[in-house]
Formats: C-alpha cells, sequence, structure tokens
C-alpha cells in the first residue's frame, strides 16, 4: 500500500491508533520531552501535554488541543491504515524519491560522569546544552550516547503529493557522527 495521510478536528479524545508507536514527543506548558512511549505513562493527558505526537517505523499521529478543548489530530501512515474519522481526509502519498530520510541534531552533548558526576550519575543518555539551560534526556541507548564526536539526531522521512505539496514525519532517533556524514 501507499503511505497516507488524514486529518481529523473536533475529536474528542485521542482516536484508536491502527500501529504501535516507539517514541513519543510530548508539548506542555513550558516543557517538552521526546522520549520512547513505555516509559511515559499520561502521553495522552490532554491537560499536560496539548501538543506532541507519537511516531516510529509505520507512522507518526501529531495531535493539538483546540480552544474549546477538542482534539485536532494528524496520521500519516507507511502501510496506508488510518482510523475511521482521518479517512475523509486521505490522501495518498509517494515517498520523496529524492532521498527520503535525513536527520537532525538535536541539542545537547553527553553528560559525562566523569566530569559531572551529579548531572548523570548513572551515565544514561543525558545531554545538556547552554542554549536550553537544562538536561534533555533522549530515548537513545547510553553506549551509543557515550560514543566520542556522536550527537543524538532525529530521523525524518518525506513525502510528496503532486497538488498539496511536502510533508515531513518523524521516524526514530539515533546517535551520529560527522564522520558518518560524509559516508
Amino acid at each position: 500500500m501507499r503511505p497516507v495521510i488524514g486529518v481529523a478536528s473536533k475529536m474528542q479524545t485521542h482516536p484508536e491508533l491502527p500501529m504501535d508507536f516507539r517514541y513519543v514527543w510530548l508539548e506542555g506548558r513550558m516543557k517538552a520531552k521526546i522520549a520512547y512511549v513505555q516509559d511515559v505513562s499520561g502521553w495522552d493527558n490532554l491537560d499536560q501535554w496539548p501538543a506532541g505526537r507519537l511516531f516510529g517505523e509505520t507512522g507518526e499521529y501529531r495531535w493539538r488541543r483546540n480552544p474549546d478543548g477538542t482534539v485536532h489530530g494528524v496520521i500519516l501512515s507507511d502501510d496506508g491504515k488510518l482510523p475511521e474519522e482521518f479517512n475523509s481526509s486521505r490522501l495518498e502519498l509517494e515517498i520523496d524519491p529524492e532521498g527520503p530520510d535525513s536527520d537532525l541534531i538535536l541539542w545537547g552533548e553527553w553528560v559525562d560522569p566523569s566530569k559531572d558526576p551529579q548531572g548523570n550519575p548513572d551515565g544514561g543518555p543525558l545531554f545538556y546544552t547552554q542554549e536550553i539551560p537544562q538536561i534533555q534526556a533522549y530515548p537513545v541507548l547510553s553506549g551509543e550516547a557515550k560514543k566520542d564526536g556522536k550527537t543524538p539526531r532525529l530521523v525524518v522521512r518525506r513525502y510528496r503529493h503532486e497538488s498539496k505539496g511536502e510533508f515531513v514525519r518523524c521516524v526514530h532517533l539515533i546517535m551520529k557522527g560527522a564522520e558518518e556524514e560524509r559516508a
């Protein structure tokens, strides 16, 4: 099946989703985080997280709570499956032939516990940058986070529709070094 995108507005709650997602990106009042879905209880609490996205290898679900308390959602699915309420706006897409996947560098450098034992006592995937003066915990493997010269990256996939233009969705997170970019 071809990839599809669909939109639903004025939903009372999140829909029943036709796919499993590995990651969650949550946006709340003065807070945001990216994590593994399994590590976050309450991702669907619209009071705490009025906007966000679930994503993984097969698709992405994005939402935003409207001022009237209803939910506006968008689903992009690689396998063509959408919940019923999204089918009326269904568009078939093409994966971008120019190179569908690319990565975006996320903020921060790994907090080395040998240099900052209080900042990262367990040596986990914690990252810090002065531009965002707080620790960022990204869902990457701790062993990968520790490798010199690697930075956390959000992998995105690009799609095209002949008349509606380009669509981009999140796929997964990786650690990647500058030397890998030249390859």
